[in-house]
């Protein structure tokens, strides 16, 4: 019955465009029927909750049925957070000045609202820290996220007007990173996506992976970024890849290799997302973005919606090309 109502739920708002671009492109690639590669992502879509882009991404077309079955596909995923999160409670830890103000302990950083403060302090603030980054507290994907630097050129009045009609308002300080972390791209802060489940007030682990900025002022695999895997010892085994499908051993701009990589502070970042996630009631399921510091790991934001995508891509999976799905079901429902 959750296949079927996903599945109704997915047709009413699909892009029936993008899903025949996609099977456009799929034909092309692999040499089967057009029609065929539809009729297999609409099967997917069916079976196991796959949209069109999991079947994309996730090379599904190249798997056989028993790995397909392994996958977390955007239907999994949804269900894993209408099982594990309640949604008033989502509100409070997806909003970034919420969270903030709630879990302060955590972020270790300087922040205002600009709602929340006069111009004057808001002057005051920028001219203490010099540097600054300015978020909507309601976006994703690095989306109206910008590093605003002041001079002696800066019109922090035309700033501030600026960023109130653009609903900037969360200002934080610019958060310095363990040097390290830096070397592999310092444009942007690398950070740790530990994603945390919390079962009888004991939490624990799910998935770790580095997101790894690229000449732009943010990490985000959306937003021109790259990701990789991090082992349990906080290694790096598997090489980066981005949104396009580029594979980087070697990071393109800064030349540092990626693969063997080892992170500083591991444990200690570990134990920061696990400590918050034991103090935020009512969501159990959460991916945590922490950035490891030069003697210690505070968090940048969490997701009460984890996003999926980083989970299961072709460049970090094992020989027999099997998902996380069983990982994730044994720790969700003790399977």
């Amino acid at each position: 019955m959750k296949k079927i109502k996903y599945l109704f739920k997915r047709i009413k708002g699909m892009n029936f465009s993008n899903m025949f671009d996609t099977a456009k492109e799929v034909s092309k690639e692999t040499g089967k029927n057009r029609f065929l590669v539809l009729f297999d992502i609409i099967h997917c879509g069916y079976k196991y909750m796959a949209g069109f882009v999991d079947y994309k991404v996730f090379k599904m077309y190249n798997l056989n049925e028993e790995q397909r079955a392994t996958y977390i596909t955007r239907g999994v995923n949804n269900n894993y957070v209408k099982l594990l999160n309640d949604p008033e409670a989502m509100k409070k830890v997806d909003n970034k000045l919420e969270f903030n103000k709630n879990y302060n302990e955590f972020v270790k950083r300087d922040w205002i609202c600009l709602t929340e403060v006069s111009f004057e302090e808001f002057e005051t603030f920028f001219k203490k820290h010099k540097s600054i980054i300015v978020k909507p507290v309601d976006e994703m994907c690095g989306k109206g996220v910008d590093k605003i630097t002041l001079d002696e050129n800066t019109n922090i009045k035309q700033i501030y007007d600026d960023l109130l009609k653009n609903n900037q308002i969360l200002i934080e300080e610019c958060v310095k990173q363990n040097s390290k972390i830096a070397s592999l791209n310092p444009s942007s802060v690398n950070t740790l996506r530990v994603v945390t489940l919390k079962k009888e007030n004991e939490v624990k682990v799910l998935f770790t992976a580095l997101r790894i900025g690229n000449g732009k002022s943010v990490d985000n695999f959306n937003n021109g970024g790259m990701f990789t895997v991090v082992n349990e010892n906080g290694v790096i085994t598997k090489p980066a890849i981005s949104k396009d499908g580029t594979i980087y051993d070697v990071h393109p701009l800064t030349h540092e290799k990626i693969v063997g990589f080892k992170l500083p502070n591991f444990e200690i970042a570990l134990d920061t997302a696990k400590k918050c996630a034991a103090k935020i009631e009512n969501v159990r399921y959460i991916g945590f973005d922490v950035v490891i510091t030069e003697d210690s790991a505070l968090i940048l934001e969490a997701n009460p919606f984890p996003g999926h995508d980083l989970y299961q891509s072709v460049a970090h999976l094992d020989k027999d090309m099997k998902g996380l799905k069983p990982k994730f079901d044994a720790e969700i429902f003790g399977k």
